[in-house]
């Protein structure tokens, strides 16, 4: 777990290798903007970069949330970014990004998917 900039990041101990994207699981918050709002400005910046785009709308699993998913191709070696949009119940977003290759989905997808079923919006008293 690596903490920069507001977010707090978790990447695999072994780095992917050449020529293929960084895998990292991101998580951070905005506390001015809904999920809604986000996911209008995340669906526009993805629609601009990535082939295939896609907007789930509200989901209930592995975390209430807007969920979206955008992709860079088909081959092995591209590029998966998913977002999920969860209310902080305070006005603003936690952000949670995931980003990894194609060819690791059934790994670092999965792992990441499983940490999400754990993720809680807490009060900050508690």
């Amino acid at each position: 777990m690596v903490k920069q900039d507001g977010k707090d990041r978790i990447v695999p101990n072994v780095d992917p290798g050449d020529n293929l994207p960084e895998v990292y699981m991101e998580i951070q918050r905005v506390a001015d903007k809904s999920p809604q709002e986000m996911a209008a400005q995340i669906e526009a910046e993805l629609k601009s970069s990535f082939e295939t785009v896609e907007n789930y709308g509200v989901i209930e699993d592995p975390v209430k949330s807007i969920s979206l998913r955008a992709r860079s191709g088909l081959k092995p070696n591209a590029t998966i970014v998913r977002y999920y949009l969860v209310d902080d119940k305070q006005g603003g977003t936690f952000i949670i990004k995931q980003q990894y290759f194609l060819e690791a989905a059934e790994g670092h997808g999965a792992r990441f998917y499983h940490m999400l079923k754990e993720f809680k919006v807490v009060n900050s008293q508690e």
